[in-house]
């Protein structure tokens, strides 16, 4: 008569491969055991194959661990395993199957959110092996870091973190990060991911009774603005979160701001082309609208 308690029977993944675990918590006249596979295709399983057969303990009363790597499985593929459990006078009996789904190990680094973003924003990723990754946060013009970890090990999954460049104004450590594109970049053994965030900056009007407001952006850097009509040389301030000043912002002509589009930046200045809608209605009553566009040096 076999008499095996059988605890847990598990598929994981391992690199490229199934990992094939279980536990006995006692045995009685155990002889082996058989490990079955069977390839699933719409729900059903195919026909079960021996891949594998594992000495047992043959009598215990401790925990026993058994395990086994299949390394013939194929990606994108759907497998069922189970398990035949042979005493020593034959006698068998058949495990409850497993499901394994080798899906196809992706490394992955995904638009962070918001984007652009004013305070702090979610960056994911996913990794298709564990080991070690470092982890850089840079400004692109200029190649400054401010952020760097090196070494951190993490397992194969999937990762989200926080970026919060600025910091409380009364910390000593506080820093305030100048508007523009910061690149993130994630290294592994196996390979390098990149990414651009936008750290867009806020408007403070000081002589104008309405605020400027971005309501939305597009891939290639276009600021789209509601419309306000603006008094001559009205000036705006760029604010940081925290409530710094960052450099200010200037408009010598009347009329409506409707976009912006960063056009170059060096170490004193940001250029943009600004595009102004004006309206004018001639002595026929006739009304005639003209998109000016025109270049403004901004002071950091």
């Amino acid at each position: 008569m076999q008499v095996v308690e059988l605890q847990n029977f598990m598929a994981e993944k391992k690199d490229e491969f199934a990992l094939l675990k279980w536990t006995t918590l006692s045995e009685a006249n155990s002889d082996y055991f058989e490990l079955l596979r069977a390839d699933e295709k719409d729900f059903k399983p195919g026909i079960y194959e021996i891949i594998a057969t594992v000495k047992a303990k043959g009598n215990s009363v401790t925990t026993q661990l058994y395990s086994v790597i299949d390394s013939s499985v194929q990606k994108n593929l759907t497998y069922l395993y189970k398990l035949n459990i042979v005493d020593r006078d034959k006698s068998m009996r058949e495990s409850n199957n497993i499901r394994f789904v080798n899906e196809e190990e992706k490394y992955e680094l995904f638009t962070n959110y918001p984007n652009p973003f004013y305070f702090n924003t979610v960056i994911s990723y996913t990794l298709a092996k564990s080991g070690f990754i470092d982890i850089n946060i840079s400004e692109k013009c200029t190649g400054t870091e401010y952020l760097k970890l090196n070494q951190l090990e993490q397992k194969a999954g999937n990762y989200s973190f926080y970026w919060q460049p600025f910091l409380y104004p009364n910390d000593e450590d506080s820093i305030v990060l100048r508007p523009g594109v910061y690149t993130v970049k994630i290294a592994t053994v196996d390979t390098t991911m990149t990414l651009d965030m936008i750290l867009n900056f806020k408007f403070k009007e000081t002589d104008c009774k309405i605020p400027l407001h971005v309501i939305k952006t597009d891939k290639n850097g276009k600021f789209e603005i509601d419309w306000k009509w603006f008094q001559e040389f009205t000036h705006f301030f760029r604010i940081a979160e925290n409530g710094q000043v960052l450099g200010q912002f200037s408009y010598g002509e009347s009329g409506e701001i409707i976009a912006r589009k960063l056009l170059s930046e060096t170490n004193m200045s940001k250029k943009y082309l600004l595009g102004r809608q004006s309206l004018t209605i001639d002595k026929s009553n006739a009304i005639n609208i003209k998109l000016i566009m025109k270049e403004v040096n901004v002071t950091k």
